[in-house]
């Protein structure tokens, strides 16, 4: 059964990685002008974690919906609806993120 959301959670993760790297460079911008007690670093990391939790992830879902809308019948077809599509995927990527999160607050 977790076959199924294999190529599902791969486009959605490949996606996701590209548009919170570019979301992270446009934000750190503005996040590294102000003046906090951390290092640049860390400003940046945090802000890479931030966005491929949150809007990284729903504008991939997003894209997937706008640009392969038809490949959800695929997956309907073999009994797996979008929500619990997006359910398992989102759990997935917390379970990759939450290790680099412990990293970041102890390095």
């Amino acid at each position: 059964m977790n076959r199924l959301f294999l190529p599902y959670n791969l486009t959605i993760l490949k996606t996701n990685i590209i548009l919170s790297i570019f979301l992270t460079a446009l934000s750190s911008v503005i996040l590294l002008a102000i003046p906090t007690s951390h290092t640049p670093v860390f400003v940046i990391i945090r802000s890479f974690v931030i966005w491929i939790m949150t809007g990284g992830f729903l504008l991939s879902v997003f894209y997937f919906e706008i640009t392969r809308k038809n490949e959800y019948y695929f997956y309907y077809n073999l009994g797996l609806s979008k929500l619990k599509l997006i359910l398992v995927t989102y759990t997935l990527h917390v379970i990759v993120i939450l290790p680099l999160l412990f990293i970041l607050n102890y390095v």
